[in-house]
């Protein structure tokens, strides 16, 4: 099976629950992932670096809990309040 790559704006375009590539970007900059591969945009300017999505998605799905703890949101069971006996 082959690796898809992505740059920042479009994994944050596909990954739900959203996040923002600014901060996909402060992710993959804090944790050092290096790029796969640069993609010529058509653009001037430097090309897009690209990211293989499977190491996106780890991120995504590591962080994203986290992310909705902070604002209040239960994401998991053992979080949830047990109304009934």
């Amino acid at each position: 099976m082959s690796e898809v790559y992505l740059t920042i704006e479009e994994a944050a375009v596909w990954l739900d629950p959203p996040i923002s590539a600014e901060c996909l970007r402060y992710l993959t900059l804090g944790l050092m992932l290096q790029p796969a591969g640069v993609r010529h945009t058509g653009r001037r300017g430097k090309p897009a670096k690209t990211f293989p999505m499977s190491k996106l998605m780890e991120i995504h799905a590591a962080i994203i809990p986290l992310m909705t703890r902070q604002r209040g949101v239960n994401t998991e069971p053992r979080d949830a309040v047990k109304v009934l006996p």
